[in-house]
């Protein structure tokens, strides 16, 4: 059962101009197809409180759905993040489990290190890696 939480429902947007997870070749957000109960969403470049209602709409989207039990989030290609994205990924852990998977660039990880968000998001090397530490 999940956890309440105060996230409001919103329609997915994604970023146009994205050819796929590994030919990505513009900043926003990308929501790969489910992978069983594992959403996996994807970010690329900047994300500030002009830039995030993308994401935003994807981590409530997924939380929204009752057929996903687990959220990856890939920031290995995050440039830079503020406050507003810090609160976006700790939103959605709050109501839901989360990884992030990385690695995670320097400035996002400063962000989180200073925060103290790090002891408390679980942050993994690869996607491989987040796969199997769902599993546990």
């Amino acid at each position: 059962m999940r956890a309440a939480c105060d996230c409001s429902d919103s329609v997915l947007t994604v970023a146009t101009g994205v050819k796929g997870y590994m030919g990505m070749d513009s900043d926003g957000v990308l929501v790969l197809p489910d992978e069983g109960d594992t959403r996996i969403i994807v970010c690329r470049g900047d994300f500030d409180m002009d830039t995030l209602t993308p994401f935003t709409a994807a981590t409530q989207e997924a939380v929204a759905d009752e057929g996903v039990r687990r959220i990856i989030i890939d920031v290995a290609q995050v440039t830079f993040a503020d406050s507003s994205m810090l609160n976006a990924l700790l939103t959605t852990h709050r109501c839901g489990c989360l990884i992030l998977v990385g690695p995670v660039q320097d400035q996002l990880g400063r962000l989180l290190e200073l925060t103290g968000a790090d002891t408390v998001l679980t942050v993994s090397d690869s996607l491989d890696t987040a796969r199997t530490q769902l599993l546990r």
